[in-house]
């Protein structure tokens, strides 16, 4: 095939050679040369000259002229020195991982979370307290009416759905959600710092004060006769939906930046509304603040 290329080149230049009065190898036939002729001595040793990378010359030893041999950090993809985004992260989860071993004794880790798992009836009655500086999830199960502590934590999750599984639950950090079923959550206090979800969707659910405190909160009272004492939420946005029947009959409270509330369920909001915030959204009720 080189040799087939290089007749290619040497005919075509014969050809332009002619026309200009100079001969295919460049060498002045003008005078008595043969133009456009090629002869055995001058194919062979064309053939020994190859194709280098990105079309350079390679000579007969092998050693290539103008060709571009590639970039290694095109090959390999990564500049030296750089980690790839996949080590980056797998060294983000490796972290999360160490600081939640070091601390999450009443638990396990799962994704550099310390969940404990209080699902079995019976299990982790009393108190339970999440460890510091790491992200928390909890479970309560049927009857243990646990006081739960996540103020510590830097993110809280904290499931209650279960039957009476929790009494008292506080959370703080960053973010919080917090889910109550039937008679669950005696009362809920919520300061994370970005985000609050308080939901008491389960019968009688929050029996006590539901309260946030947050850039954002956002509380839902959906089971019936839940959240039966005060409300109250201070945000720069919030939002307190009292769908069910006899939901939020104590008074609603809010404050801070925007306030929305709805009360949609049947004798919900008996207790009348309070909004001192800088835009209220009471979907027809009139705010009265004593």
């Amino acid at each position: 095939m080189r040799r087939l290329a290089a007749l290619a080149v040497l005919i075509a230049a014969a050809f332009l050679g002619a026309a200009c009065g100079v001969d295919a190898g460049g060498l002045g036939a003008r005078d008595g040369g043969k133009a456009g002729v090629v002869d055995a001595t001058t194919l062979d040793a064309m053939g020994d000259v190859g194709v280098g990378a990105e079309g350079g010359a390679a000579t007969a030893d092998g050693n290539g002229s103008g060709g571009d041999a590639g970039s290694p950090w095109t090959d390999a993809g990564t500049a030296p020195g750089d980690a790839s985004p996949a080590a980056t992260k797998d060294a983000g989860d490796a972290e999360a991982a160490a600081a939640c071993r070091a601390v999450c004794d009443a638990g396990t880790c799962s994704g550099g979370v310390c969940t404990i798992d209080c699902s079995a009836i019976g299990a982790c009655a009393g108190h339970v307290s999440c460890p510091p500086g790491v992200p928390c999830a909890v479970t309560a199960g049927v009857g243990a009416s646990a006081a739960i502590d996540c103020t510590a934590a830097s993110a809280c999750n904290i499931d209650c759905t279960a039957a009476t599984a929790c009494g008292s639950v506080i959370c703080a950090g960053a973010t919080c959600a917090v889910q109550c079923g039937m008679s669950s959550c005696t009362s809920v206090q919520c300061d994370a710092r970005d985000r609050c979800d308080l939901k008491c969707t389960g019968t009688a659910a929050c029996p006590g004060a539901v309260a946030c405190t947050s850039a954002t909160c956002a509380v839902t009272c959906s089971g019936m006769a839940s959240c039966s004492m005060t409300v109250s939420a201070t945000a720069d946005a919030s939002t307190i939906d009292c769908s069910s029947t006899s939901a939020c009959a104590q008074k609603v409270r809010c404050g801070g930046g925007t306030c929305d509330v709805g009360c949609a369920g049947l004798s919900s909001c008996a207790g009348g509304v309070c909004c001192d915030a800088g835009a209220c959204h009471l979907g027809g009720l009139t705010s009265t603040c004593p």
